[in-house]
């Protein structure tokens, strides 16, 4: 689907490492899942397991996949149009849902529109929980067909959802399986290689002490794992334990991948 991870993922999909996968793909931080769908697109994924802490991520995606027909019917009855006025309606609308725990499949689809066509494709609740971010002012409306939601969702047929933090989420990958992890600024290691405050509550500098930990837990499991991130010299350094393959576009590093089994187990 995209837009969600479009704005803020370091790399494109298609870089990711050519590993052979035997078991289950776990995608926390799943976000546009962008990776997930270019992975199952080329045949390399059969058995996925998604999960997100965000609520309204995971009802729209559990919409899609068990309430297709639902969802598109209330799609067509929205009418969704590119204008300030009718975002901001939207918006309320959203929140008064959220708020209230109810209609889970009009809340969805008030989701996609808004994620697609607020500014820079952000999700961000103020401090009563209310969605605020702004219209994002684009030439078109930036819905995607019927078709490719559809696709979508025969795709999620073969995927567990999770609603839950990324360490529970992985708690039963095994031998065979690959987990891959995408987490929100990880560029918040500084250049010694210890990890500092990100103010805003972003993703917190214990909750990067605690993936690391994670990380390691499933590698001596012998579950592969690959970590992706904007480019940091920190953080090569904290993960110099696993193999580290750079990559760029336009000529100019912009990102890392990190693979790991340890101890040169990874390809």
């Amino acid at each position: 689907m995209g837009r969600i991870k479009e704005a803020c993922h370091s790399g494109p999909a298609q870089r990711f490492p050519p590993l052979q996968l035997g078991g289950a793909y776990y995608e926390p931080f799943v976000g546009g899942a962008l990776v997930l769908s270019h992975l199952y697109s080329t045949g390399r994924v059969t058995r996925a397991v998604i999960s997100d802490t965000n609520p309204d991520l995971i009802n729209l995606y559990e919409v899609i996949r068990d309430r297709p027909d639902e969802i598109r019917a209330v799609m067509e009855r929205l009418s969704f149009r590119n204008e300030r006025r009718y975002y901001l309606s939207a918006r309320r609308r959203f929140n008064r849902l959220r708020l209230s725990g109810g209609n889970f499949v009009e809340r969805a689809a008030l989701f996609l529109y808004l994620n697609r066509q607020g500014y820079n494709g952000l999700w961000r609740v103020n401090s009563r929980g209310l969605y605020n971010v702004p219209f994002g002012n684009y030439d078109t409306l930036n819905i995607p067909p019927w078709d490719a939601v559809m696709e979508f969702s025969r795709m999620l047929g073969s995927v567990e959802i999770r609603h839950m933090d990324f360490e529970a989420a992985v708690q039963d990958a095994a031998e065979g399986d690959l987990v891959y992890f995408d987490p929100p600024s990880v560029s918040s290691l500084n250049s010694s290689g210890s990890f500092s405050h990100m103010p805003g509550g972003g993703f917190s500098a214990r909750e990067q002490e605690r993936l690391l930990r994670t990380v390691r837990q499933l590698t001596d499991r012998r579950v592969m794992v690959v970590v992706s991130s904007p480019w940091n010299e920190g953080l090569v350094d904290t993960y110099s334990e696993f193999h580290i393959m750079r990559y760029s576009l336009g000529g100019e590093i912009t990102g890392i991948w990190l693979e790991a089994g340890r101890g040169g187990w990874a390809s």
